[in-house]
């Protein structure tokens, strides 16, 4: 659920290097939005949406989705991208922006006529709160919420926008609340989790947050922040990356974290709290070492064979890798495992909701002359090789993709991989979902 382009020392938030650079693409059609649904209905304050059913486009040319995959949306910028299963059929969650920097941002649902994820999608469009470059979502009470950072343009008033769908499908009312924080738009080092069934959200820029509303869906109420105390090795600190985990009932935050100034990286924790809120005591520990062995962000978790699982980038040598606990509530040891993709990659992600974790990022294949978007399958103490989600079609169309994410697929359907891309024959970007058998 993590997303990141830079591949530096340390990366930057994906987001915030396409704001940087948003007015250095080409010049772009400003039409209506393309691709696999039409967008109806829905706004902010909870008025019936009315989705529309269109056909995806499929195939396999240039500029268009390979076969097993089809275009969800695509526009002057789609992506970034969070998936979900909302009543038994794939959805994806992505942000819209039709124009340039100074204009506001949209924020879709679309969930597949299918449970397989096929060519048909319904896409509702929950509103544009503001400038914003990021979102995550998740299952609160077995209905689709959504939240995203966001920067109102008058106001500057700045907060993360929460939605939760009336019904388990997504198609219907929508509701939204607004969570009050300093952390705009270009902090998006964020992350929507539920924890005991409450949803829970993490921030983290000069400080690590957190957030739980005092109504259990949401929806509705206050939500209230609790900053996590660090300890004194982790004064003066960058937060790189957060994940919401469930420890047992018990809220968990893993977090990256580096000095502040680039002065040096500090590895990857874990912070538990002491009771099932946020309003208890806070525990902090070190579960992989930093520079110069480790430079782990941007990070992703899950889930193997129950034991909390995170993927993340090691910038220390531009690989992928994992490190796993001892059991389900974070536990030491923490076992490093092998390395995933050993050339630099981005764009990470870590299936949450499968006992055999499913990696997606994209990057170049380890052996052949290959770059795209991959897949890797937890296998025993071992990963699959790589499995081509979408390439390239020869060196000259390099895919450029911010973001992917993964969910299984009910039925035994296998496993949906959703993730933004733009080649070099298109102006536009496109959100794609792929489904491995």
């Amino acid at each position: 659920m993590l997303d990141r382009a830079n591949m530096g020392v340390r990366l930057l938030p994906w987001g915030l290097a396409w704001m940087c650079c948003a007015g250095c693409g080409p010049a772009v059609d400003r039409g209506a939005p393309q691709g696999g649904a039409t967008t109806t209905g829905a706004s902010a304050t909870g008025t019936t949406a009315s989705p529309t059913t269109t056909g995806g486009t499929t195939g396999g040319t240039t500029g268009s989705a390979p076969e097993g995959a089809v275009v969800v949306a695509q526009g002057p910028y789609v992506g970034q991208v969070s998936a979900l299963l909302a009543a038994g059929h794939p959805a994806v969650v992505y942000a819209w922006h039709a124009d340039a920097v100074d204009t506001p941002t949209t924020v879709r649902f679309a969930r597949a006529a299918a449970p397989d994820g096929g060519p048909d999608w319904e896409t509702v469009d929950l509103g544009a709160p503001g400038l914003m470059v990021s979102v995550r979502s998740a299952l609160v009470d077995g209905r689709p919420a959504v939240a995203c950072p966001y920067e109102e343009l008058v106001t500057e008033e700045r907060g993360i926008a929460y939605w939760i769908a009336a019904d388990p499908d997504g198609l219907g009312e929508w509701s939204r609340n607004t969570v009050p924080s300093s952390a705009g738009p270009y902090a998006s080092t964020f992350d929507l989790g539920v924890v005991g069934g409450r949803p829970t959200l993490c921030r983290g820029v000069y400080d690590l947050r957190v957030a739980q509303p005092d109504a259990a869906d949401g929806a509705t109420g206050t939500w209230t922040w609790t900053s996590v105390p660090m300890p004194s090795e982790l004064a003066d600190t960058d937060f790189d990356d957060c994940a919401v985990v469930d420890l047992g009932g018990k809220v968990g935050v893993l977090f990256s974290a580096s000095a502040a100034g680039d002065a040096g990286i500090f590895g990857l924790h874990l912070a538990t709290a002491s009771t099932t809120d946020i309003t208890g005591t806070w525990t902090v520990r070190r579960i992989l070492a930093g520079a110069p062995t480790h430079a782990p962000s941007p990070i992703a978790a899950g889930r193997r064979d129950g034991n909390l699982d995170v993927l993340f980038v090691d910038n220390a040598d531009a690989t992928l890798r994992t490190v796993t606990a001892a059991d389900d509530v974070g536990a030491p040891p923490w076992l490093e495992g092998p390395s995933l993709a050993g050339t630099p990659v981005s764009a990470i992600a870590l299936s949450a909701d499968l006992p055999a974790p499913v990696a997606a990022y994209a990057g170049a294949h380890p052996a052949d002359a290959l770059y795209g978007v991959f897949a890797r399958v937890s296998s025993g103490d071992g990963w699959s090789a790589p499995v081509p989600v979408d390439l390239a079609s020869n060196a000259d169309e390099a895919l450029t993709t911010r973001s992917t994410s993964v969910v299984a697929l009910a039925d035994d359907l296998g496993v949906g991989v959703a993730y933004d891309v733009q080649d070099s024959a298109s102006e536009e970007r496109q959100v794609r979902f792929a489904r491995l058998p």
